[in-house]
């Protein structure tokens, strides 16, 4: 009697049960017939009853098999595990000697489950399982081993050389069957282990809040990106955002709301970047974006166009539109320029300091070097006198996201922007700036 949703299949022109079909919801799986025992289903050991069934099952006859490098130079013992392992659902890769299978072994998504002939020609088993673990890859093969030797010194020493298991021969398929069971529940907990590592490696890099990279993710990103500008001679950009007011909102609407408005602010400037740039959210309402290979004519027009991507459109809280605006500093390596990435974000701390003294929604350009910036005596704050405003940018288009362009156009620093659009129907907010004096 089987289950409520288990399903016998019969194939056409036969009058034997071939398997089951396993039916929830949304999906259907299909066992072959053998896989499993029908006392299994009957039992309720694939419980059938649970609010969803798993990606992967734990029992690897249900399991998606792993792909299988079969390492032996007896072609017809070769030919016969082979036919075993394809029966069994094992998408197999064969070797003839150790050469063969340690250049297999070499390239990329090699096979996670390895059978391996203690004797073969070029190299044998244990010095190939010897070289495959002092490799150290990233993922770890589990390595069976198969030969006639029998004795103990002889299992001790394939262990100690790097094997998981010891299979002696002559052995029948139920006994191979039972061990690569042990093998893909090994393989099965190392992809978890390893899937729950990267969960928490994405953790550790982003905001929970808004998804961007935290502080300790984005400094580290930008330190190699600052190397890598000395390498190749470019420049890189960066900018320092703070949101305008930001308290009075949490006070005046909550911190719901406050996080509402800091989570639409990152995706704003998560789609006003190119794809290599990064954003990330230092700490409360302030956020930096890393702008690689950009020069300082091409860093002021982007500083603004990402200023206006905030101000011009205002954030929908609970049916209230709220208008938000952000104060950018930037700042500009120069080629060959060694600074690290903490100085840098200094510097720009200076430029969005002049931002919030002129005004706030506004953006500021350090006009000065920042390794003789930083190099000066005094408090940080006070050595700049090179801050100007993005006013002095020349006329240019950047790309919008959507498909559209900015077009941005100044005179001689003292005059408002001619043009600012964003889209259709999209206006810039007036600018009541005027130029800092150091």
């Amino acid at each position: 009697m089987l289950p409520s949703g288990v399903i016998p299949f019969v194939t056409p022109a036969r009058s034997r049960c071939d398997g089951y079909h396993i039916l929830d919801p949304g999906h259907s799986y299909k066992i072959v017939a053998g896989s499993i025992p029908e006392c299994a289903l009957t039992e309720g050991i694939i419980s059938l009853r649970c609010a969803h069934l798993p990606a992967r099952f734990s029992n690897p006859v249900l399991s998606r098999q792993p792909h299988v490098l079969l390492a032996e130079d007896d072609p017809v013992l070769r030919s016969i595990v082979q036919r075993w392992l394809t029966r069994w659902g094992y998408d197999t890769i064969t070797a003839a000697d150790g050469q063969e299978a340690w250049q297999i072994l070499c390239q990329k998504n090699s096979p996670k489950l390895v059978l391996l002939d203690w004797s073969m020609p070029s190299m044998n088993g244990v010095d190939l399982c010897r070289r495959l673990r002092d490799n150290q890859p990233d993922y770890y093969p589990y390595v069976l081993m198969i030969t006639a030797r029998n004795n103990k010194e002889d299992v001790a020493h394939a262990l100690e050389s790097g094997a998981d298991d010891y299979l002696a021969k002559p052995f029948d398929a139920p006994e191979l069957k039972a061990r690569l069971a042990v093998a893909d529940r090994m393989i099965n907990l190392q992809d978890d282990l390893i899937a729950i590592r990267e969960e928490f490696r994405l953790q550790a890099t982003k905001d929970p809040l808004t998804g961007l990279f935290n502080r300790a993710a984005f400094e580290d990103l930008l330190g190699r990106e600052l190397s890598r500008g000395v390498r190749t001679h470019s420049p890189t950009g960066l900018l320092a955002l703070d949101v305008d007011r930001f308290k009075m909102v949490n006070d005046t609407w909550g911190h719901a709301a406050g996080d509402k408005v800091l989570t639409e602010i990152g995706r704003r400037l998560k789609s006003n970047v190119r794809p290599y740039d990064w954003v990330s959210r230092q700490g409360g309402e302030e956020f930096c974006i890393a702008l690689p290979n950009c020069s300082e004519a091409e860093v002021a027009p982007r500083a603004e166009w990402i200023r206006l991507a905030i101000a011009n459109e205002p954030i929908c809280i609970g049916g209230t539109s709220l208008q938000v605006t952000v104060s950018v500093g930037a700042v500009v390596t120069i080629p060959d320029e060694t600074v690290s990435a903490s100085e840098l974000i200094a510097v720009a701390d200076i430029a969005l300091y002049r931002a919030k003294n002129a005004g706030r929604n506004c953006a500021v350009l350090c006009g000065i070097c920042p390794s003789e910036l930083i190099t000066r005596r005094g408090p940080l704050a006070s050595r700049c006198g090179g801050c100007k405003h993005v006013e002095a940018c020349l006329i240019r288009e950047i790309p919008w996201s959507g498909g559209e362009t900015m077009n941005i156009a100044s005179g001689d620093g003292d005059e408002k922007f001619t043009s600012s659009t964003r889209g259709p129907g999209v206006e810039p907010a007036p600018q009541c700036l005027l130029p800092l004096s150091g």
